[in-house]
């Protein structure tokens, strides 16, 4: 049995992707501050259970994702002259083939992008030659137009200037603009496939026929030079088309628009009858109705900037993970667009030693009058004017030799094992750095393994310094 997961669901499982990040409790994170094994060749994620419970363990803070930080997106063509575009067509396939090789609309190179951030599609790339005349739109915004190279362009829709601000070298955003939708099923190309000899204008510049098929009003103009068909203009698109053919057959081919809407004085146009012509239908709805569905939006780009004021993003942490979580659950946060997931404590300045961050931290703990071993991985010590902050994650490397992971607690020396730094913890009631302390301790703001992690990336470790932003894009592809 052949089967094929069509354009439209990967355009539809986009578009359901970005209406659930925009929905509450979508959150882009951080994590790992432990190193890979080779922090220049992270490996590729495992996606099963046991790697869900470590990341979320490794987690360090996490953004809110808004409905501005997510687009679709398409690949950025920038026009430059010289290239072939490929001509949108209806019925690309294996056995019909772009200009590019594409066999598939959503491979072929169709649309491009201008100086003034306009995208077109190419509607005519006359007959495959190379596009020297950059589109540039004047007059009716909406109505497709031929430049001087024979390039039949219609203006789709223009970048907004924070959408273009999140285009990447490879990616723009899809963008609302000014453009109407075109009528659905309106006829703007017939691609000349055969130019056939032996034709005839009867004496006239050109000739007038209808397009034929299941829409209505459609009408071509045939310029025929020397015997043959050398241009085919659309001037009455119609609607409702979704097969057409041209009917440039005797009797039916006219030298004005009044007789052929008359019906009277047909012509004959002769030829050798090898003439062959493709009426180009356009997508579903007419140009512009569902612009990620008629220019691939089959990726999603979503778009963060981790700010050097937020306490919840800790500066110095060497990070090696970004996700998404979705339906996440807040744990009591007082500041919900932001959470961090390690764990920290109010303590004593160190004994005139600093923490190295990444490094193991132990503490002994009292657990049913048995001395047992806490340990975790330092995310930061943060000294603030009310009290020294060390910040730290845990993960099931973490657990004491008995296999079970204890929690840092109680106001026993905490050491670090690299560094040789050691505080005290000392008890604390009250609000951090934005971050709550109960007894000198608090817990990630976010309810841990809560939610779906529908995106996770790993990558080679980036640092995070005082002061600096980290602008942070995600192109997911479906």
């Amino acid at each position: 049995m052949a089967t094929v997961n069509t354009n439209e669901l990967r355009v539809e499982n986009a578009t359901n992707f970005v209406a659930s990040l925009s929905a509450a409790n979508s959150y882009l994170f951080i994590g790992r501050p432990n190193a890979w094994p080779d922090d220049n060749a992270p490996p590729a994620p495992t996606n099963n259970w046991e790697e869900f419970y470590r990341t979320y363990d490794e987690m360090i803070s996490l953004k809110a994702i808004a409905a501005s930080d997510i687009y679709h997106m398409i690949p950025r063509v920038t026009w430059t002259s010289g290239i072939v575009y490929d001509m949108y067509k209806q019925n690309y396939s294996k056995v019909n083939t772009a200009h590019s090789g594409g066999s598939n609309l959503f491979d072929c190179n169709f649309f491009t992008v201008n100086q003034n951030r306009d995208v077109y599609v190419c509607l005519d790339n006359n007959g495959n030659t190379k596009s020297t005349v950059e589109p540039l739109s004047v007059g009716d915004i909406n109505t497709p137009f031929y430049t001087s190279d024979g390039y039949q362009w219609l203006r789709i829709y223009t970048v907004s200037s924070a959408g273009w601000a999140s285009s990447t070298n490879n990616f723009i955003p899809i963008t609302s603009g000014p453009v109407v939708p075109q009528t659905e099923g309106m006829i703007s190309t017939v691609s000349i496939d055969v130019p056939g000899t032996l034709y005839s204008s009867n004496g006239f510049d050109y000739v007038y026929c209808n397009i034929n098929g299941d829409g209505t009003g459609a009408v071509a103009k045939i310029t025929i030079t020397a015997s043959v068909v050398t241009k085919i203009e659309v001037v009455r698109g119609g609607s409702g088309y979704t097969f057409a053919t041209l009917d440039f057959t005797p009797n039916n081919v006219y030298s004005s628009l009044v007789n052929l809407d008359a019906g009277t004085s047909g012509l004959n146009p002769e030829g050798d009858g090898t003439f062959r012509s493709t009426v180009i239908i356009p997508p579903e709805g007419g140009w512009g109705s569902n612009i990620a569905q008629q220019l691939g939006g089959t990726r999603i780009g979503v778009f963060n900037t981790l700010n050097p004021n937020d306490p919840d993003f800790v500066p110095d942490v060497k990070f090696r993970q970004v996700g998404i979580i979705q339906n996440a659950i807040p744990n009591d946060s007082p500041s919900p667009s932001t959470l961090s997931a390690y764990y920290a404590a109010t303590v004593t300045s160190s004994n005139g030693v600093d923490f190295s961050v990444g490094e193991t931290i132990s503490q002994n703990v009292l657990v049913d009058g048995v001395a047992r071993i806490a340990k975790g991985t330092v995310v930061e010590c943060e000294v603030t004017s009310t009290a020294s902050i060390l910040k730290w994650v845990q993960t099931a490397d973490d657990a004491d030799t008995d296999g079970v992971l204890y929690r840092l607690s109680g106001g026993t020396l905490i050491v670090g094992a690299d560094s040789g730094a050691s505080v005290l913890p000392f008890v604390y009631d009250g609000t951090l750095e934005d971050k709550v302390f109960v007894g000198g301790y608090a817990v990630p703001e976010i309810r841990k393994y809560s939610g779906n992690m529908t995106y996770l990336s790993n990558i080679s470790p980036v640092t995070r310094t005082a002061g600096q932003s980290e602008y942070i894009n995600l192109i997911i592809s479906y």
